[in-house]
């Protein structure tokens, strides 16, 4: 399917979705209100913009699209995330979110090297339950899943400042410039496991 085919489809796409999301946000609000005192910062769903999706549609690998069939392939159309202020809160939180959710699927992002600082993320593919499609929705141009991710504080900080830098950039960084953002991630990493540590011993 050609770009102006893909954006003409997924716009559509997006009418519909966004008719699911206030229902989506009020099954996830539920489910975070009994929280057994897991410290939540912010909660928020989203719909994947035209733009992010032509983009990630257009991904190859080994020379070969990586997404044969973008609408069905990219898990990610709908996504949800859910930011607790530590690590020793995720995997709570993550086993909370499957009592409520249909589990699908876990991705993790460790880093492939004990010596790499990068990324580190708990997300989530989960069924977009029946009772979360609102009636009238025309069913065929919604995803059956969703994507949620769950993140500490310093795990969003540092995932937002490098989507800045990944989406502004229009050159190869220097390596120092890499070694600086290295340092950058590394400094969340240890930030994350220090406070979690600290507060336990309390």
């Amino acid at each position: 399917m050609k770009t102006e085919e893909l954006t003409f489809e997924y716009s559509k796409r997006i009418i519909e979705m966004e008719k699911v999301l206030p229902l989506l946000k009020v099954a996830i609000d539920e489910a975070l209100e009994d929280n057994d005192g897991i410290r939540i910062d912010q909660f928020s769903c989203r719909i994947k913009d035209v733009k992010s999706f032509i983009k990630k549609s257009e991904k190859k690998e080994d020379g070969k699209l990586k997404y044969e069939c973008p609408f069905r392939d990219i898990q990610d159309q709908i996504g949800a995330r859910i930011v607790v202020f530590y690590v020793d809160e995720v995997e709570p939180m993550a086993k909370k979110i499957k009592e409520y959710f249909t589990f699908i699927e876990e991705k993790r992002f460790p880093p492939e090297t004990f010596k790499e600082f990068s990324y580190e993320g708990r997300h989530f593919i989960l069924n977009l339950e029946k009772d979360i499609l609102p009636d009238g929705i025309n069913k065929a141009l919604i995803p059956e899943f969703f994507e949620l991710q769950i993140k500490t504080l310093f795990q969003h900080a540092w995932a937002q400042a490098e989507h800045d830098v990944g989406y502004k950039e229009t050159r190869e960084l220097e390596f120092d410039e890499k070694r600086r953002l290295a340092f950058a991630a590394a400094q969340a990493w240890g930030a994350d496991r220090i406070f979690s540590e600290i507060l336990q011993q309390e």
